[in-house]
């Protein structure tokens, strides 16, 4: 049998996953709403400002 070339995409899903979190932050953030860190199901504290600004822009 000849070997079987597995299809490998053009683009990385992970970098596509991380900037859809980043614009969903920056939604969340422009609303007014909020992360709650938590440890062991009990609350640490409230943070507003959850998003690294980055350099380059998101397309």
């Amino acid at each position: 049998m000849s070997q079987v070339d597995l299809y490998q995409p053009t683009f990385d899903a992970q970098t596509v996953l991380k900037k859809a979190v980043e614009r969903e932050f920056r939604r969340k953030k422009a609303l007014g709403q909020y992360v709650i860190v938590g440890e062991n199901s009990k609350p640490k504290k409230i943070d507003f400002s959850i998003l690294k600004t980055s350099e380059k822009p998101i397309v």
